[in-house]
């Protein structure tokens, strides 16, 4: 056959299946690609050259009213004009514009070598495309799927590329750039915290099947958030990894919402308020739930009240984390630097720790704790469970505490399942002044404790280290020992010596075994015993005093009278309820040896009164007491001034709180001791050379008389019998700790008798 050449025109050619029908090769998989529909113009030249196939040539394609939807990316334009030419015998051009949606869109590029090895290059770009739900059906699947997942709202610049390698059997490639501008808007259905004001960028090939996201900014109310990510397509699922950050986010209902379930128990027990900085990694796996972990924040400016401790910490400020564990599934809240106030209480944790089981049980843990003058007052008080609050209601702390140390509480979101505490402070006095019993004023130091609650019984161990404190308004320094509270019960000194009824316990022994100590008028102070800390305490306390200085105690205590000297060793305990004094009872014994008392307003007005030779300053070898409290008044049940110039014994005197005194004394002088002849024939033919002085008044102002006694009775002899033989008294009601005081001084007591610790 010759060469041959015809040229063809056609005019609202329709691009129906019958043209189909009849094209083969590129033209075939192209009319394919695009799925055209519509009317063309349509002029081409076919030659022959005398052999093989027919020849195309000068093909040109004309569209002025036609449509698409292309099979890669099936989301209709309308509206199409524009052609496709023949510019080499290999090279198709091509240059449509139409609208998609209702925005314009524009498609150019080429197709070299049409055939089954055709190399590809097309742009279709278009601008304010919307994202609605014929753009996300037209999306590859993992566009489709994010868009799904992440509400994505807006309007798009979008280009599409189409390409293809030149080689047999490749596919055509899609790569998708999308740019929204501002006025977008998405929530992710995983975090559905909505972003509004959304712009950035989106952009997916299908070579690697992966989506990204990049400078994607927008807001949520005044909160300013940023955002990158991809989405990476697999064979059977996906996995979609987003970062998003926010700025000046607010601890609202909106983000409680967006956060995992655990997170939003969590927040429930901790009622946060407050500005946040922070940054969310998303992960999500179809077919899995989504894997939210925060890596850091910042909060400030917050509120913190913890559900089950209702004392409210304002003008928050700290670093945080969240993340899941993935060995325990446990939700976990690392929390740094952490700043606050409640009214004038300044709180500084240096680490905190939230942890939330799938359960629902949860641990929060506080360390390296700095609090700054903390009040005991009612606010702390109704904050704490009631018998702690009570017990500290009890020991009325008056004035502002700093604290450090660490504190644990731990709970569940099940029903009727209590809160539990455990801590380790060290709690500073600064001129405190606490209840334990009595009152204890300008208090001086450190108290540490440790303890839990397990939402029924309080336990708490620790020890005192205190530098001063007044007691009854006596100075005590270097107060330091144990003491434990369980429930309501406050055990001053260790519970090793506690004493056992009618055991007797000697100084040695108890040092031995940390009782509560302290230093007063340079001798040292032991105590002891029980307070019950409720609405109305009632208290057994023990007190012990060894080595201690007269002078000493004069100099602070008794104003002009400086010549007083001694050495003191004594015990007293008390025991009672509430602060009334009438309800104080007691017991105890003190002795003073050597003992320079004669400066004493009693002491001195016994030897102007009597008339005896002003002695020496000292007075006295010894002086002791054995004595009870009730009533407001000491019972002196023995009483014992020895020394060379007199001596004097008494038993059932009284010495009233007010100072108001009642007490009698005896004295057995030779007559050469007697002042007047008068007195020397009466005492002579009464009483064989004893006396009996009547001490009345007061301890400022006593009043003394002698009167001679001719008849005493049996218990009386009795009495006065065995004080000059030296033996002891066989007084039923005397405590007899201690027997008499002997010329030895200190180191002869003996301790032979029994103390029977009071119930």
């Amino acid at each position: 056959m010759n060469q041959s050449t015809f040229s063809f025109q056609t005019r609202q050619l329709p691009l129906d299946e019958r043209l189909r029908s009849r094209l083969s090769g590129g033209l075939a998989r192209t009319y394919d690609t695009l799925r055209p529909s519509g009317n063309v113009n349509l002029d081409v030249d076919l030659s022959y050259p005398g052999n093989g196939k027919w020849r195309i040539q000068n093909l040109k394609v004309t569209v002025h009213d036609g449509a698409i939807v292309p099979v890669h990316f099936p989301y209709r334009v309308d509206h199409i004009k524009g052609e496709l030419w023949q510019e080499e015998p290999d090279i198709l051009n091509l240059d449509f514009s139409g609208i998609a949606g209702d925005r314009p869109v524009t498609a150019k590029g080429k197709v070299q070598h049409p055939g089954p090895a055709s190399k590809m290059d097309i742009d279709v770009i278009s601008y304010g495309v919307p994202i609605d739900a014929s753009l996300q059906a037209a999306c590859p699947d993992g566009i489709k799927t994010v868009l799904d997942e992440l509400e994505l709202q807006g309007k798009l610049n979008a280009h599409v590329k189409l390409t293809r390698a030149p080689a047999l059997n490749q596919p055509i490639q899609v790569d998708l750039r999308a740019k929204m501008e501002e006025g977008g808007a998405l929530q992710y259905r995983m975090f559905p915290y909505r972003v509004t004001d959304l712009k950035g960028e989106v952009s997916y090939s299908s070579n690697t099947g992966r989506v990204y996201f990049s400078q994607l900014q927008g807001r949520h109310g005044n909160a300013q958030l940023s955002a990158q990510g991809t989405y990476d397509r697999f064979d059977s699922d996906g996995k979609l990894k987003l970062k998003v950050a926010a700025q000046n986010a607010t601890c609202d209902s909106n983000l409680r919402l967006a956060l995992p379930d655990s997170l939003q128990k969590l927040w429930g027990d901790l009622s946060p308020t407050g500005k946040l900085n922070l940054t969310t990694d998303i992960s999500w796996q179809r077919g899995l739930p989504a894997q939210i972990s925060i890596p850091q924040a910042k909060w400030w400016n917050g509120s913190l009240n913890l559900k089950d401790f209702p004392y409210p910490i304002d003008n928050l400020n700290a670093q945080w984390s969240y993340e899941v564990d993935p060995g325990t599934g446990n939700s976990v809240v690392v929390m740094k630097s952490i700043s606050g106030k409640h009214d004038e209480t300044r709180i500084g944790i240096g680490d905190a720790f939230a942890e939330i089981t799938p359960q629902g049980d949860w641990r929060f843990k506080m360390e390296n704790m700095n609090i700054d003058d903390i009040s005991a007052d009612r606010s702390f008080q109704s904050a704490l469970p009631e018998a702690m609050g009570s017990a500290l209601n009890t020991l009325n702390i008056q004035r502002p505490i700093s604290a450090s140390g660490w504190i644990e509480f731990r709970g569940s979101q099940q029903q009727g399942t209590a809160v539990t505490a455990a801590w380790g402070m060290d709690t500073y006095l600064a001129e405190n002044s606490v209840t334990a019993g009595v009152d204890i004023t300008k208090v001086y130091g450190k108290v540490h404790s440790k303890g839990t609650w397990d939402g029924t019984h309080l336990q708490l161990t620790g020890d005192l280290d205190l530098d001063s404190a007044f007691i009854l308004g006596y100075h005590l320094t270097e107060i330091k020992g144990p003491f434990e509270i369980n429930d309501t019960q406050l055990t001053v000194g260790s519970r090793q010596i506690r004493r056992e009824q009618m055991q007797s316990v000697s100084l040695p022994q108890i040092n031995a075994k940390q009782p509560i100590t302290a230093k007063a008028i340079r001798g040292v102070i032991t105590c002891m015993g029980d307070i019950e800390l409720t609405a109305v305490p009632t208290y057994n306390m023990q007190i012990e005093l060894n080595r201690g200085l007269l002078e000493e105690y004069a100099a602070r205590y008794m104003p002009g009278q400086s010549q007083l000297r001694g050495v003191m060793n004594g015990w007293i305990q008390l025991w009672g309820r509430g602060s009334n004094k009438s309800d104080l009872k007691g017991q105890g014994q003190l002795q003073i040896s050597p003992a320079a008392i004669y400066e004493l307003p009693p002491i001195a007005q016994i030897f102007k009164v009597v008339r005896l030779a002003q002695p020496d300053k000292t007075a006295f070898d010894s002086a002791f007491c054995d004595f009870t409290v009730s009533n407001q008044t000491f019972h002196l049940k023995y009483i014992e001034l020895k020394g060379n110039a007199i001596s004097l014994y008494g038993q059932a005197g009284e010495a009233h709180f007010d100072g108001r005194l009642k007490v009698d004394l005896f004295s057995q002088l030779t007559r050469r001791q007697l002042p007047l002849p008068a007195i020397t024939q009466l005492i002579g033919h009464a009483t064989s050379g004893w006396i009996r002085v009547e001490l009345r008044g007061t301890t400022s102002n006593p009043i003394v008389d002698i009167k001679s006694n001719p008849l005493l009775d049996g218990s009386l002899k009795t009495f006065l019998n065995n004080v000059m033989r030296g033996g002891p008294t066989n007084n039923n009601n005397a405590t007899n700790r201690w027997p008499r005081a002997s010329q030895g001084g200190v180191g002869s007591i003996r301790q032979n008798f029994p103390l029977p610790f009071a119930q």
